[in-house]
């Protein structure tokens, strides 16, 4: 149990670091496929098997996935809500993927893209306080 513990934290640490743009689609998908393929492993081993110190790192492993899946559920439905919030986060985010990749970008749409953020978090301000003074 101790060496699968091991490679788990180890490939956890890969997956994290590769995909580490927080709010990133990509990362939530590739982390919700990674803690699902360690569960299954996970049940390979036969609990009643194990000795007493495999059943608590079993245990302990057990609450960590579950743990790590709620989180990543939970951080889903935070970006959900988020959305209207952010509308420039989809843009900037596919503009870091590009220069990650490496792909060639065009920089006049990229400007143009870059540039309207503040317009359009001038909106959402005034939308904001339009919404507060309403509340009061």
């Amino acid at each position: 149990m101790a060496e699968f513990i091991r490679e788990y934290q180890a490939d956890q640490a890969d997956v994290s670091r590769f995909y580490d743009l927080q709010w990133s689609e990509e990362r939530f998908d590739r982390l919700e496929r990674f803690t699902p393929s360690g569960r299954r492993r996970r049940k390979r081993s036969t609990f009643e098997a194990l000795d007493q110190q495999g059943r608590i790192d079993y245990l302990l492993l057990r609450n960590k996935l579950t743990s790590e899946h709620a989180d990543l559920r939970l951080d889903r439905e935070w970006l959900a809500q988020m959305k209207e919030l952010l509308p420039f986060r989809r843009p900037l985010l596919d503009l870091e993927l590009a220069r990650r990749r490496m792909t060639l970008v065009n920089s006049p749409a990229a400007a143009e893209i870059i540039g309207a953020i503040a317009d359009q978090v001038k909106k959402l301000k005034g939308a904001s306080q339009e919404g507060e003074s309403k509340g009061r």
